[in-house]
């Protein structure tokens, strides 16, 4: 879906997120985040921003209150290109924090809770050639596609209280002394 375009041109940009849904979870304290697919089908759209946008869509966006958003996929230098084109019209990468690939990462802040749900919205520039190649002339920029997204935090396993980690090892060394009393009698 395109929601803004600056200049006379006009394209299409398909994004897909993954996971399906764009739903993605973690304990507080963690980091997570999305994979995408773009689909292209005219110009070579190249993208500059991603972000996450808390609730409804407004511009700018409003951040999460759950943890901090990390944009990676504009710093990598994506180009989608159309159809037919000299680069490809479908990119698609899995999100990889440390290789930083994806969308973009999430970091679920410590003591977060619940679920925020909202969108992601990618901002890019419509070009008539691979803008790396001589004589590429802009189209229009401030282009913007975006896709369903939400972020649950889910609760951390319980630790047990040291008294409690206390009793059961209490009861382990019990079990063990009481199996090896039993040997004993059967062995006399």
């Amino acid at each position: 879906m395109m929601l803004g375009c600056a200049g006379s041109a006009s394209g299409s940009l398909i994004l897909t997120l993954t996971p399906p849904g764009g739903i993605i979870s973690g304990m507080p304290g963690t980091t997570t985040g999305w994979g995408f697919t773009l689909t292209n089908d005219s110009g070579y759209a190249e993208i500059n921003l991603a972000q996450f946008c808390s609730g409804s869509l407004t511009i700018p966006c409003t951040p999460s209150d759950l943890g901090t958003f990390t944009d990676f996929i504009s710093a990598n230098d994506v180009i989608v290109g159309p159809p037919g084109g000299t680069l490809p019209d479908v990119v698609t990468q899995s999100f990889d924090e440390l290789a930083q690939t994806g969308i973009g990462s999430f970091n679920i802040a410590p003591g977060a809770s619940g679920t925020d749900t909202g969108q992601i919205l990618l901002t890019y520039t419509l070009w008539d050639m691979d803008p790396n190649s001589d004589g590429a002339m802009f189209l229009s920029s401030d282009n913007t596609v975006t896709a369903a997204a939400s972020i649950s935090v889910t609760a951390a396993a319980p630790t047990p209280e040291p008294a409690s980690a206390g009793l059961v090892g209490i009861a382990f060394a019990i079990a063990a002394a009481g199996r090896q009393a039993f040997k004993r009698s059967r062995q006399k």
